[in-house]
């Protein structure tokens, strides 16, 4: 399995020169910009009012389980927050394990503000719902290395085509109605940069 995920990263990454391999996919200024998150400094109920997609169709349907092994549905996290950054990475991802770090300590820094992360990892269940044991342990130990106290779930591969979902990182915003707020985020960025985007949403 790891090797079919390599290769798939590979080819997304040589094809728009994004996510693994890469640290940005452009300015932060265009990033803010794309996602509305300069009105959200004024006003942050017009920037947090978003749209369903494929992508939040799949988030708010379907149950995943967490790294022990309990049920997670996301529209119930979706719903206790202001806003809900879902961060979707891969153990085999540079890129990915770089961020976690400093997204762990934004998360506890925004917390009380109406602001939560979750850790989608894209790598450890197969299509058929197997959990993949190196992968998993390989998942533990950088969510535990990381300081990551977020919520982090195993999302099942065959999701991936439904969200069109194929570079990584991929960070998405989401309302507390499910709703997607702004455009997905594709590639690392540094603690500043996400910091200025974060705060743009929750105001």
């Amino acid at each position: 399995m790891r090797k079919k995920i390599l290769a798939l990263a590979l080819v997304t990454v040589m094809a728009v020169m994004s996510g693994c391999g890469s640290t940005s996919t452009g300015s932060v200024s265009e990033t803010v910009a794309g996602n509305g998150s300069e009105a959200a400094g004024e006003n942050s109920a017009d920037a947090l009012s978003g749209v369903s997609t494929p992508v939040t169709e799949v988030l708010m349907t379907e149950a995943m389980q967490d790294l022990e092994g309990n049920e997670v549905h996301l529209s119930d996290i979706f719903a206790e927050n202001k806003v809900t950054m879902v961060n979707a990475w891969g153990t085999f991802c540079d890129p990915c394990k770089e961020e976690m770090p400093y997204l762990a300590e934004l998360e506890k820094k925004y917390k009380d503000q109406g602001f939560e992360i979750v850790g989608l990892t894209i790598d450890v269940v197969d299509s058929d719902g197997n959990v993949q044991e190196e992968e998993f342990n390989d998942c533990k130990e950088i969510v535990g290395s990381s300081g990551v106290e977020y919520p982090v779930v195993l999302m099942n591969m065959s999701l991936l085509e439904k969200m069109d979902l194929f570079t990584f990182p991929t960070t998405y915003f989401i309302n507390s109605k499910g709703e997607m707020v702004g455009k997905p985020v594709v590639g690392g960025h540094s603690e500043e940069d996400w910091e200025k985007i974060i705060t743009g949403y929750i105001g």
